[in-house]
């Protein structure tokens, strides 16, 4: 046997047995994405790419072999390795670029454009404002609300709009008046509107994280006090019981958007809630989301989903306390982080995200009859300028 390893050569086995290697990753890797997919990029906090099904249309249309690439990226064992080096390294280059940026009090208050990132401070990571323009988009969307909430009048509706960098250019302090044109357009009393506003970049910095592009404990503490508002609820909001702060732990979405390996300090509340039985698509589960595991110590790197709750279809949660009324939460991610403090005011919580309800229930979401079957005595319209503005989130029926 060696005389034959002799005979070819160290280098050419070497390099047969490297080739063999790759082969079987590869080959793994395929087989993973085919027949095992994983359901979640914990790492990149969102739900993994999986392979379309194989049809004609699809193929000619490019969808296919784009659902393909995807997916590969996704599921290949090492990808997520491989996106954490690169990114550690892509923040390596700009932290060393923008060194200079730092000490200049000029440019603390501007934004910074490098690479594909945005900056502004220069430490948050942003999005850049939103053109005014769209406000005719928001006023389709606030007709259309006006009629479903007309529709309707055995429910009472409440609607609270999420500000965030989108909503103020922080050089100008200029802002595109969405959250305006949407309380202008739909019909509701005005007590049970209301919005998160920001009018400067430090009011932000203190109620948004610096990697993420969710509201922080904060943030959240504050959204729930002038939801409870919007809802006519006459208990008073709970109180802060103790905070835990996990010293450099999270890279929130914005830097993984961005390609970086950026961390931050995340400062978790305690609060006192009575028990609550929780459905999460249909199945009971222990608990939404993980906040006391991480309070107490959980090693995971945390995340906003993975504290709060991910983006599920449906999620239930009830106190069982038949003098409370039945409450709809129609919202997106930002909504996770209130949910349980919500919920602990009303009989039944039913908080549906329309982007998975389909998927994850196995049925489209039919408003009136989800109404009706659950008895639900009010609607909460929640989410930021996206939630208004993309379709997946358009209440029909």
């Amino acid at each position: 046997m060696f005389r034959k390893i002799r005979e070819l050569g160290w280098r050419a086995v070497v390099g047969g047995l490297f080739a063999a290697g790759l082969l079987f990753v590869a080959a793994a890797g395929l087989a993973q994405t085919v027949l095992l997919p994983a359901e979640r990029s914990e790492y990149e906090n969102r739900y993994a790419h999986k392979i379309d099904a194989p049809t004609l249309a699809g193929y000619l249309s490019g969808s296919f072999q784009e659902s393909v690439d995807n997916a590969l990226g996704d599921q290949v064992t090492l990808s997520t390795t491989f996106k954490k080096a690169y990114a550690r390294l892509s923040t390596a280059i700009l932290d060393l670029a923008g060194r200079p940026f730092r000490e200049s009090e000029y440019l603390a208050e501007r934004y910074i454009r490098a690479d594909q990132a945005l900056l502004f401070g220069p430490e948050h990571l942003v999005y850049a404002p939103y053109d005014a323009a769209r406000k005719d988009e928001l006023t389709a969307r606030a007709a259309q609300l006006s009629a479903l909430i007309a529709a309707h009048p055995e429910v009472k509706f409440s609607l609270y709009y999420i500000e965030k960098d989108t909503d103020l250019h922080f050089e100008t302090g200029e802002k595109p008046g969405f959250y305006e044109a949407l309380r202008q357009g739909v019909t509701l009393p005005e007590e049970r509107m209301d919005g998160f506003t920001i009018d400067c970049f430090e009011e932000f910095s203190e109620f948004f994280y610096r990697t993420d592009h969710h509201w922080n404990a904060a943030g959240a503490a504050r959204g729930y006090r002038e939801v409870l508002q919007i809802l006519e609820c006459e208990d008073a909001p709970r109180e802060v019981t103790a905070e835990v702060t996990l010293a450099g732990r999270m890279c929130g979405s914005k830097a993984l958007s961005y390609g970086l390996m950026r961390e931050e300090d995340v400062t978790l509340y305690a609060y006192a809630l009575p028990e609550l039985r929780v459905w999460i698509n249909g199945a009971p589960a222990e608990a939404y989301g993980r906040q006391a595991a991480f309070r107490n110590g959980a090693k995971d790197p945390p995340s906003y989903s993975l504290i709060y709750g991910e983006d599920d279809g449906e999620v239930i949660l009830s106190t069982g306390d038949p003098e409370r009324e039945n409450l709809l939460i129609l919202g997106e991610s930002y909504d996770n982080a209130i949910l349980n403090l919500v919920a602990s005011h009303y009989q039944n919580t039913y908080a549906v995200d329309l982007r998975y309800y389909e998927a994850l229930m196995g049925e489209p979401f039919r408003f009136s009859d989800y109404l009706a079957e659950h008895e639900i005595h009010r609607v909460l319209f929640i989410g930021n300028i996206d939630y208004f503005l993309m379709p997946d989130f358009l209440v029909e029926g």
